[in-house]
């Protein structure tokens, strides 16, 4: 009974280990050899009196497969931008794919888009697909560093007046008579301007020559390309420091790097503001002088 069941057991090995024909260069029998199971390499062939023998794979090696290779794979290395997703074992090769931020492009990990000014994220990137965009419907915005619109702000649910309306790229500008006085409306104008320079059709290499030689930052290269979003940054700094005199001479300082569109247009909410801050003034001026106007602002007319 134990002669049969040796002979299963046998046979049952044979049929699980895969096989390879080699010819014993001594007896010239072309004999059936085992081959090395994942994780190492061919030693010696079998012979009519022995099986294969196999060796392990050593440290940065690899065989994935039943083989009978005389050398073991060298394991890949992660390229720029990639990060080790799977470590390399012997019965396995190291597996990359890109790293945060950035996605596998046919030959390398390129940097995920962003979204340009008015466009939210559809579908967020992977480390094998790029980020996906799409404009902000009306009445919904996308502010920098943002990745989703957001509704308009409802100026008057607030308690407040609209004196700018919003677009795609930036918020309604919501504010009051008391606020609006307030340093004759500098505080407004440094809130806004950041979303100025997000409009679509801003020249962006212009903007760079803005940054770099007419506001003059210290610590940034001249030769150095800034991304908008850094630009933007910039921007805001010198808005959040600047005071009314330069505020006032940064339309010709546009026109100098041949933003024209962009100086008129930034003339006209300059003086939108200002023309709010006199109106405001005027209305406490009746209040003290016992009048009992009150100051209703149509937000329609009111919108830019």
């Amino acid at each position: 009974a134990l002669f049969p069941r040796l002979l299963v057991t046998l046979a049952a090995s044979s049929a699980t280990t895969p096989t390879y024909r080699h010819r014993d260069p001594e007896s010239g029998l072309e004999l059936t050899c085992s081959r090395c199971p994942p994780g190492s390499r061919l030693l010696q062939h079998c012979t009519a009196a022995r099986d294969t023998r196999c060796a392990p794979c050593g440290a940065g090696l690899y065989t994935e497969f039943w083989n009978y290779v005389s050398e073991c794979l060298v394991c890949d290395l992660c390229y720029e931008n990639q990060v080790q997703r799977r470590p390399c074992s012997p019965a396995a090769n190291s597996e990359c794919e890109c790293g945060e931020g950035f996605y596998w492009s046919t030959f390398y990990c390129r940097r995920q888009r962003a979204c340009p000014p008015g466009h939210g994220v559809k579908a967020a990137g992977t480390p094998y697909k790029d980020v996906e965009c799409e404009p902000c419907p009306d009445g919904f915005y996308v502010s920098p560093n943002q990745t989703t619109c957001h509704k308009h702000t409802d100026c008057k649910s607030i308690g407040q007046w609209r004196i700018l309306k919003g677009t795609r790229w930036h918020d309604n500008i919501c504010t009051t008579c008391k606020d609006l006085q307030k340093k004759d409306g500098l505080d407004l104008l440094r809130a806004f301007l950041p979303a100025f320079f997000l409009h679509p059709h801003m020249n962006v290499n212009k903007v760079q020559r803005l940054v770099k030689h007419v506001l003059k930052f210290s610590g940034i290269q001249r030769s150095a390309k800034l991304p908008l979003n850094e630009l933007i940054e910039f921007i805001a700094r010198w808005g959040n420091q600047a005071e009314a005199k330069e505020f006032k001479n940064l339309p010709e300082q546009l026109r100098r790097v041949n933003l024209h569109g962009a100086a008129k247009n930034l003339e006209l909410k300059m003086a939108k503001i200002q023309n709010e801050v006199k109106r405001c003034s005027n209305v406490v001026k009746r209040h003290v002088s016992g009048s009992h106007s009150q100051y209703i602002c149509n937000e329609s007319s009111q919108s830019s």
